[in-house]
Order: structure tokens, then sequence, then C-alpha cells
């Protein structure tokens, strides 16, 4: 016999984990708000010492994270996300590529103090709400059925037998991880988002890019994690643009990135007892991403060249994904064996299934 149960958290673990999260939140807004106010009315050349000074803030708040609760997971990716953030909005500021629709001291520091992509032409409506909250439903539905996949000490980990070839074993853990990550980031950021929705619209941080994509630019470029995207594309692509060539602007976005990750996850893993935080492993995975991006526009040309029938769109997708699974796990091997997967999954319904006998 055969019972599926679904769990919630308790109220008092709610309790618990938002407390702590409000906390850092408004710690981290309120010091935003000041960093904005400073960086508005400061010379140019004064703007790059906060890509210094806040590196090293973030660090040390991090480094002393006793005062924060279990699990310590999130609190801490809360306050790297600002500290991410305030480096980018900072060069954004320097390099004066800011959006022209901030054009006020309300709007600048609206947009500065923000760790979503503010949508100044929007506005909240009852079908934006309608689309966040379901993000946050399927995104912790799909994540607590991944959920199920975990070892003895909660690590997301997919168990086959020993028969299944290598490879295989790889890239299906791999896929696994990276889905579990994708819906990681958009739960996340629709609840970041739903918070935010009384007073200011934002755009969404994913677009389903394992699932929906149709080709690496366009998995990189306009699905993951686009916050990111559109804080490097205004702090590095656009002030390289007209002086290096095309290839050149994405590579140096790429490295970027690189540089951007392997300093969050310094941060989020930094005091993780496994240790499993390992330099390099992410940048060896955006130059690899980076050069895909730069060979994608010839493949194509060759392709089309063939004269054959298009691709289905299933297969596109498919053949996007597969093109990075090899080294997914440089990025995701980190956060599943640090148990941030964990940390986050127990904010969602949880799915049980038991199998017992009469």
């Amino acid at each position: 016999m055969v019972s599926i149960t679904v769990t919630f958290i308790s109220f008092t673990e709610y309790i618990n984990v938002f407390g702590s999260l409000v906390k850092m939140s408004v710690i981290a807004f309120a010091l935003s708000v000041v960093f904005a106010l400073m960086i508005y009315a400061t010379p140019t050349q004064f703007h790059y010492g906060y890509v210094v000074f806040f590196p090293a803030f973030t660090i040390a708040v991090v480094a002393n994270n006793e005062i924060l609760v279990i699990p310590q997971g999130l609190p801490i990716l809360v306050w790297a996300s600002y500290g991410t953030i305030w480096m980018m909005r900072s060069a954004e500021v320097a390099a004066k590529t800011v959006p022209h629709q901030v054009n006020s001291l309300r709007r600048f520091i609206c947009y500065f103090s923000n760790v979503q992509i503010v949508d100044f032409d929007s506005r909240v409506t009852y079908f934006y709400v309608k689309e966040i909250l379901r993000d946050i439903l399927l995104s912790g539905f799909i994540m607590s059925i991944l959920k199920l996949l975990t070892n003895n000490d909660g690590t997301l980990v997919l168990s086959l037998s020993a028969s299944t070839p290598s490879l295989l074993n790889l890239l299906l853990n791999n896929l696994l991880c990276a889905i579990m990550t994708q819906e990681v980031l958009t739960f996340l950021g629709s609840i970041w988002r739903l918070a935010l929705a009384p007073t200011i619209c934002t755009k969404p941080m994913m677009k389903h890019p394992l699932f929906l994509s149709q080709g690496i630019r366009e998995f990189w470029g306009r699905r993951w994690n686009l916050l990111v995207h559109d804080s490097l594309k205004r702090s590095v692509h656009k002030p390289l643009k007209g002086v290096v060539s095309i290839k050149s602007s994405y590579l140096a976005v790429f490295a970027a990135s690189a540089a951007l990750h392997e300093y969050y996850f310094y941060l989020i893993l930094m005091n993780n007892e496994k240790a499993t935080y390992v330099p390099g492993k992410v940048s060896i995975f955006f130059l690899w991403n980076g050069i895909l991006c730069a060979l994608e526009p010839h493949v194509i040309s060759i392709y089309k060249r063939t004269k054959l029938p298009p691709i289905p769109r299933e297969f596109v997708t498919a053949i996007t994904v597969l093109s990075a699974l090899p080294l997914g796990g440089l990025f995701t091997d980190d956060w599943r064996e640090g148990g941030i997967f964990n940390d986050v999954v127990v904010l969602a319904p949880t799915i049980h299934v038991d199998a017992g006998g009469h």
C-alpha cells in the first residue's frame, strides 16, 4: 500500500525563518538607501570605491553570522544578493548606463536598493499578482517532488544502479540539480516580487530556461537569472560596446559573471562546515558557456546551409541544455553538497510517499 502525504513547515519555523529574512532585508535595504544617497551625490570617480567597499563589508557581515537563525543559508542568500547587486549598480552609475527611467532621486533610490529588475513602465495588476502566485506554487511543487530524491543527510542526489553508464549518471544528476537550481531561483525571486507587489512592479528573475530556451544565447540572455543578466549588460556590455568586438564583449560579460559568481559562492559557502566551495569551478563553467555563445551563430549558419528541415523546438531545447550539462556540476555541486537546496525547499510544501504492506 502506498500513501502520499503533503506536509508544511510549522508556523513557529516560518516565524523564525521569515523573522531572520526580514531582519537581514531591512538592514540591507536601509544601508542600500544610504549608499544610494551617497553615490547620487558624489563624483563618478568615487563610485569605484564602492566596488571595493561593498564586497569587503558583505564578507564581514556574513563571516559573523552567529546572529542568524537556522536555516542560515537563507539569510546569507539575502545578504549576498544585496552585496553583489550593490557592486553592479555602482558600476552602472560609474559607466552612466543606468536606465533612462531613473530620472529622479526617488527612482534612483528605488532602483539602487532593489535586488529585482524594477519595471517603472508597468503597474501592479490582478494578472501580475496571479502570475507571481502561479510561479510560486509551480516551483514549490517541483521542488517538493525533487526533494523525494535525497540521500540520508538531506542533500540532493540522484541514485542510479551500478550498471548505469557513468556518463548517463553524470548527465542525469546534473540535470536534476540544474532543475532544482532553476526552481530555487524562481521560488525566491517570486517571493521577493510578491513582497514588493504592493508598492512596485518588478520583472521575473527566471523564465523557465531549462524547459523553453531555443538556443544558448536565449538561455543566458532572455531566460536565466535576468537580474544578473540585466545588471551585467549595463555594467559590462554597454560600456564595452563600440570599443571591442561583439564576441569579445560576450566573453567579457561571461568573465565578469564568473567572477561575480565566485564571489557569491564564496559568501554563501564560506562558513559551511563541509567546505564545499572550490575556487575556479564556476569560472570554468562560465568560460565554457561563453565559448558556446560565441560559436552558436556559426553552428546555426552551417546548419542552414545544409538546407535540412528546421529542428523541432523540443529538440532545440534539449540540445541547448545538453550542450552545457556535462559541466553543469561545476555550477550546482557546491549548492547541493552544501545543503543550500534544503535551506530553501524547507519553505515549500513537501510531498512524502510511504510504501508499506498490510
